[in-house]
Order: structure tokens, then C-alpha cells, then sequence
């Protein structure tokens, strides 16, 4: 289905609301994103393959409040200010960036060291980032011919999205996959010869091993796209899912309205599909 679609069957849903007299289209369209939130969480690994992605984690860094554990950061998307570009590398400069290479970002209000203009041959621009260490990265197609003045208080905002729910983890150093547990059972593994342990902390990936983990491949999925009133087909989820989000946005606005038996009534019908969905994985 389309965005226009969703909505369209909403309408029908609730009366034949086409006129959008009861619900306009914009409670239609928030009911259908929060809708979407809610069967994303509720639907298995394997009925949201289209949102499943992976990337490699970078370079790992020392916990000194764990023993020195080491660790990856998880992706959260996210604004990093006071990103500062000197004129001689056209390298950016931010104190743990976070970013790993092949994150996409939007770079805004970068402007000349002591002269506040905006610097337009960066500002606006979207590309992809190569990390060149902790606290350093290149953005592709900037080189150092760009940067014809030292560049602060600039913006760098993250678009790659969310991490909804890891699926697995797979350590590139030992060539296997690693074995998830608690952060409170990772204990000291560095003795440990048979596998790699991790563990979800802090928004971050913990790992432990006889040989230390210095890159790791994280497999995630991310936070779907809004849904918006287009006719573009939403392909990152399957036929059956957007008729789940359909039911649970009807129960959404059904409860709106007071209206509880019929709310009650779309939401179950929600839940039998979603069990459906997860026992057959589509």
C-alpha cells in the first residue's frame, strides 16, 4: 500500500470518513505512525526483514569504569555541535563523534573562525563519512582544496536511523558470531577461549574475549520511515504488516473517540494478525 492508501482504508474503517469529518487526515496520519511504532515492537525478527540492516561498528574504546571492557556505540542518529574543519587537512574535528564510516550526515551553520560568515561550500551538503579515528573524520567529496578558511561551530547532524532492536552481533577479529548476554554476566572473559560475549549497556555494545574485539558487525533493525500521505508504494514492510498498522491505527482513533468496543474490537484483531505473522515469519 501507499501512504494514501492506509489512509484511505482508514476512512472506510471509521464510517465511510472520507470527507474527514470525524478524524481529519492529519489524526490519521499520527495514528498510523504511532501504530506503526507499536507493531514494530511487537512483531518478530523475522517478519521485519526489509527493516533489518547492518554495519560495521569502528573501532572499539576502553571502558576505565568496567576494568577497561571494551565497547562500540550503538547507532542512535543524532546532532553533534561545535564540529570545527581546518583548513590544511579538511578534516572535521569532534571530540568522540561516534560516527563510523559510511554514515550518512547533513553538515549546517558552519561558519570562518573569528569572522562568523557562513560557509556555503559546506553548509547544506549531505554525504557519507570515513572515521579516521575517535575524535576525527573525512566528509567524501570535501577535500582540502574546499576548505579555503578554518571552520567552527559547525553542525553535523547524523541521518542514518535508529536502532530498534539488535538481531546479532558477529565479531570480525575472531571470525564468529558473538553470544549475548547480561551486562552483569559478562564478567571477565578475557580467559574465556571458546567465543566472544557481549552485552547491551548504556546505549552500548560490550565485548569480551581471549582475543580482543577490534571491529564488530552489528545486524539491526532501524526505525522505519513515517509514513506520510503519498502515493509512493512502503516497501520496507510487507502486505500483511501494513494491514496490522491499519488495524491498530483504527483501535487508536476508535479509543479517541470513546468509542471502546469498537477499539477494542480492530485491536483484537491487530493482535490475532500479529500472531499469525510471527508464527510464519512474513
Amino acid at each position: 500500500m501507499t501512504g494514501n492508501e492506509m489512509i484511505t482504508s482508514l476512512q472506510f474503517r471509521l464510517e465511510d470518513d472520507t470527507s474527514n469529518t470525524n478524524f481529519s487526515e492529519s489524526q490519521k496520519l499520527v495514528a498510523l505512525n504511532d501504530a506503526q511504532r507499536q507493531a514494530v515492537s511487537m512483531l518478530s525478527n523475522d517478519a521485519l526483514v526489509h527493516l533489518q540492516t547492518s554495519r560495521s561498528m569502528g573501532g572499539a574504546t576502553a571502558d576505565t569504569d568496567l576494568g577497561s571492557l571494551l565497547y562500540f556505540s550503538l547507532p542512535t542518529g543524532g546532532i553533534l555541535t561545535g564540529v570545527t574543519c581546518e583548513a590544511d587537512d579538511g578534516r572535521f574535528t569532534k571530540t568522540g563523534h561516534g560516527l563510523v564510516t559510511g554514515d550518512t550526515v547533513t553538515l549546517t551553520t558552519f561558519e570562518i573562525v573569528g569572522g562568523s560568515v557562513a560557509f556555503s561550500a559546506v553548509n547544506d551538503l549531505t554525504s557519507q563519512v570515513t572515521r579516521i579515528d575517535d575524535n576525527v573524520f573525512t566528509v567524501d567529496g570535501i577535500t582540502a582544496a574546499d576548505i579555503t578558511s578554518d571552520l567552527d561551530t559547525g553542525t553535523v547532524e547524523q541521518i542514518q536511523k535508529s536502532m530498534t532492536r539488535v538481531v546479532s552481533v558477529y565479531d570480525d577479529t575472531n571470525d564468529r558470531f558473538v553470544e549475548l548476554t547480561t551486562i552483569a554476566a559478562i564478567g571477565d572473559h578475557t580467559a574465556y577461549n571458546y567465543g566472544t560475549k557481549g552485552a547491551l549497556f548504556n546505549n552500548r555494545l560490550y565485548v569480551s574475549s581471549s582475543t580482543a574485539t577490534s571491529d564488530c558487525t552489528l545486524v539491526y533493525i532501524t526505525s522505519p520511515s513515517d509514513i506520510v500521505a503519498t502515493n509512493t508504494e512502503i516497501t520496507y514492510l510487507s502486505d500483511s504488516v501494513q494491514q496490522v498498522i491499519v488495524e491498530l491505527a483504527e483501535s487508536l482513533l476508535w479509543r479517541q473517540d470513546n468509542r471502546q468496543n469498537r477499539a477494542s474490537a480492530a485491536s483484537a484483531n491487530a493482535v490475532a494478525m500479529i500472531q499469525v505473522i510471527n508464527a510464519q515469519g512474513v
